[in-house]
């Protein structure tokens, strides 16, 4: 997907070390205030001003944040693609997303998948050892 080879995460890594970490400059929360530690409108203006036309955003969050963020962005026009709903095990409720958000105005068909990190049972699920594979997290 990005053209790393595999496994990519020490590439990343590297070109993490040696980049500018004064290049984006991001909205500070309000700390000065009790609750207000983050700022999801600062964000999706940020996220919009930085995101190319052809662009792709990704993020995690637990499901509430995400809806809050997700409403400030489609103020923007940027909707998401995909949703990735993560669970502990089959009957929990998901407790984080993963969103794809694309800046676009036209329809988008969303695509929403599950994942369940162990069976009943407390073994890993095939999926997440899946996605793991690449980080060389063998379970």
């Amino acid at each position: 997907m990005l053209g790393l080879g595999y496994p990519g995460g020490q590439v990343i890594e590297q070109r993490a070390k040696k980049g500018n970490h004064n290049r984006f400059k991001f909205p500070k929360p309000l700390s000065d205030r009790p609750g207000c530690d983050f700022s999801f409108s600062g964000l999706a203006e940020k996220v919009n001003e930085l995101l190319l036309e052809e662009g792709q955003f990704w993020c995690l969050l637990p499901p509430y944040e995400m809806e809050v963020l997700n409403s400030e962005l489609v103020k923007l026009g940027i909707v998401y693609f995909t949703k990735i709903e993560i669970k502990h095990n089959p009957i929990k409720s998901t407790f984080r997303e993963i969103r794809q958000f694309l800046k676009t105005e036209k329809e988008v068909a969303h695509q929403n998948k599950l994942l369940i990190i162990k069976d009943l049972a407390g073994n890993y699920s095939s999926e997440f050892v899946e996605l793991l594979k690449p980080y060389y997290l063998h379970l």
